[in-house]
């Protein structure tokens, strides 16, 4: 072997040497045995994070409502959108109460003024003003003086909205002054109450209201009974009670619960009914 193959070999293996015998102080190697790691960004993240969760805020609502004239539903009702704070297209203008008084509208974020008319003749004969927030309603009246009031105002989301049945008409009604105790509650409801009912006896029908309907100060229910039509599901559901167990002058209140639901199985939201007897002097 020549001199300067014994020198260029001794310089390869000396260099290979330095390399991996001090990888540690080597730039080169250590970056390529150690790679640094990427550390998060948290304001990065926080960014993403709030950017994801806006984009998830729905910017229409359902509004979902029941009306009423006197305490009791109106079905016969529109509901006319005199203006919109924000306008996005392709919003329905109109809606109409249900035989409970529901009606369900679709809107935007913001304000939202309606109109509310006879569906026959078209007199108005209520306004009022929606406010609409992430997940919040509000109403205020534009229309003082009046019957009419609007209740269970509730949001939903397009597209995965729950129908309610409700409530139509009650006796006694809702802030009833009566001169004599009822012998009796009557409920006649929008829709056919469940089937269930049908095959429930006498005590499945009373452990059935006294699960479902409370009243406060106690009144004992005795009988309840359903009122059908050729074996279909009853609209209507009374119970009787002794009028020895009614007091004057004291306001009851009788609460219908979610468990009561219709054949179709939509869910009552939660009423209260209020009746007082004053006999007359």
């Amino acid at each position: 072997m020549n001199r300067n193959s014994i020198f260029s070999t001794s310089l390869v293996l000396f260099c290979m040497c330095f390399l991996f015998g001090n990888c540690y102080f080597n730039p080169l190697v250590n970056g390529i045995l150690n790679p640094v790691e990427e550390k998060d960004d948290p304001m990065g993240m926080m960014a993403l994070g709030i950017a994801g969760a806006f984009s998830n805020v729905p910017s229409q609502y359902v509004v979902t409502g029941q009306i009423l004239s006197n305490g009791m539903p109106d079905d016969g009702l529109t509901l006319n959108v005199i203006s919109r704070s924000s306008e996005p297209k392709n919003l329905p203008q109109s809606a109409f109460t249900d035989l409970g008084g529901r009606f369900y509208l679709l809107t935007s974020l913001g304000m939202t003024d309606i109109s509310v008319v006879q569906t026959e003749g078209g007199e108005e004969v209520y306004r009022f003003s929606l406010e609409i927030g992430i997940g919040s309603v509000h109403l205020t009246e534009l229309t003082t003086g009046t019957n009419y009031t609007v209740t269970a105002l509730e949001l939903q989301i397009p597209g995965n909205t729950i129908e309610y049945f409700d409530l139509v008409s009650s006796y006694p009604s809702n802030n009833m002054t009566m001169p004599f105790p009822p012998e009796s509650m009557t409920l006649i409801f929008s829709e056919s109450l469940t089937s269930e009912l049908l095959g429930m006896n006498e005590e499945g029908l009373l452990s059935w209201w006294n699960n479902n309907i409370i009243i406060t100060p106690s009144i004992y229910v005795t009988t309840v009974m359903i009122n059908s039509e050729e074996g279909q599901p009853p609209k209507d559901i009374s119970g009787y009670w002794s009028t020895q167990s009614i007091q004057n002058s004291i306001d009851y209140t009788i609460t219908l619960f979610p468990g009561i639901r219709s054949a179709t199985g939509k869910v009552l939201k939660t009423k209260t009914i209020r009746f007082r007897v004053e006999p007359e002097s």
